[in-house]
């Protein structure tokens, strides 16, 4: 007569039968708790190619009243008024904007 608690497959066993399945879930378990480093933490040798030095950002042009300008986006334009150097107030014809610094698509004529 077969038990109740059976499976199809058999009697079913309790875990602890298995001891090597439990160490291999048991240190699975452990290296998903391990820290692992990034990339941008390591230290590169001093020989390395990778070991360029820190190239100052270029500076922010400086834009004046009636400058004529050219915009990626909405083309040639003149300077209307320029905020602290935070801001530039541009006309282009149609559309007037408000362009913040830095200037990355803005060029000067």
């Amino acid at each position: 007569m077969t038990d109740p608690a059976d499976g199809p497959r058999g009697p079913r066993r309790d875990p602890s039968h298995f001891p090597v399945a439990l160490d291999l879930f048991a240190a699975r378990a452990h290296t998903c708790l391990m820290r692992r480093t990034s990339p941008a933490g390591r230290r590169r040798p001093p020989g390395s190619p990778f070991n360029t030095p820190e190239t100052p950002p270029p500076p922010v042009e400086q834009y004046v009243a009636g400058d004529r300008v050219s915009h990626d986006k909405y083309g040639l334009g003149r300077v209307l008024a320029v905020e602290q150097d935070d801001a530039v107030l541009i006309d282009f014809g149609a559309e007037t904007y408000r362009i913040a610094s830095p200037y990355a698509k803005l060029v000067k004529l």
